[in-house]
């Protein structure tokens, strides 16, 4: 998908999640409700996901919330099998991806990051997708650098940076290589802390790619095509690297769920969750 077309993918998920969230105006939950939540899915969400349930079951302490991150596609099979409460998914659903519906909780930036040695300032979508499609280096600020490290399949980080990333020619990278998208050199690290290390680590000039809201002091943040990862950057629109963090409900959304479930939904959506969501780096979606 051509990253022109990505806010109005945005704005059509937000229209889902306020659909989604009609049905919550219909619900009060109690003080005293008990019950336990389960969330699979996307590492990217962990940290601010940790942060909103520890307010929450402060807020609800007959409430027991667990968490398993193994990534964007575990947390939507899990959804869709049931095995879980709420999916967790840093990614847009596929249209293969039936039985669910996803309601959009923030929108996150997707940083490119480097050592904090390096002197690499800047690159492009061009140069982005010749390093991690063929290996071809790229050269700024007199600086070269020539390696990768990416996500394995099944990230909705690696997912919506793959997506994302075109080249000159208008191919996006997750055609690249017969739909493999990466060349064999490319680190595959399962975690966003894992790309942090590898990059930090690496023994020449390194790119990576994680959450903005995950960013630290460990690593750099480049400039893509110019422009630098805000938030005011993806409210105005001129940084391009964007995807949705979205919860995964059963088909028939938050009437499907039970009073525990309602209650975390709308504590997410709800002034509180959006608050922590804003300060912990994300846009939040909710007025």
């Amino acid at each position: 998908m051509k990253v022109k077309n990505r806010i109005a993918l945005f704005i059509a998920a937000l229209v889902l999640t306020a659909t989604v969230a009609l049905s919550a105006f219909a619900f009060t939950g109690c003080g005293n409700a008990s019950g336990s939540i389960s969330l699979v899915g996307s590492t990217s969400m962990e940290e601010v996901m940790g942060v909103i349930n520890d307010a929450f079951m402060k807020a609800n302490p007959g409430i027991d919330v667990s968490m398993t991150c193994n990534g964007s596609g575990e947390g939507i099979k899990a959804a869709q099998d049931g095995s879980c409460t709420f999916g967790m998914a840093s990614r847009d659903l596929k249209d293969s991806e039936t039985g669910v519906v996803q309601a959009t909780i923030a929108i996150d930036g997707i940083a490119v990051v480097t050592q904090t040695t390096t002197g690499a300032q800047d690159v492009t979508f061009d140069e982005l997708y010749n390093l991690y499609a063929s290996g071809t280096s790229f050269t700024d600020n007199n600086v070269t650098v020539t390696a990768a490290v990416g996500r394995e399949t099944g990230s909705g980080t690696r997912s919506a940076f793959d997506e994302l990333v075109v080249n000159s020619a208008g191919v996006a990278l997750e055609k690249a290589n017969a739909g493999n998208g990466y060349n064999a050199n490319v680190a595959q690290p399962t975690t966003t802390g894992a790309v942090i290390n590898a990059v930090k680590s690496a023994t020449t000039p390194t790119v990576g790619y994680i959450s903005l809201g995950s960013v630290t002091s460990e690593v750099k943040k480049l400039k893509v095509e110019g422009v630098e990862a805000t938030n005011e950057n993806m409210i105005n629109g001129t940084y391009k690297l964007m995807r949705n963090f979205n919860l995964i409900l059963p088909e028939g959304g938050y009437d499907k769920l039970d009073e525990a479930g309602k209650l975390f939904y709308d504590f997410v959506m709800g002034d509180e969750g959006q608050k922590i969501l804003e300060d912990e780096g994300y846009l939040p979606v909710a007025e």
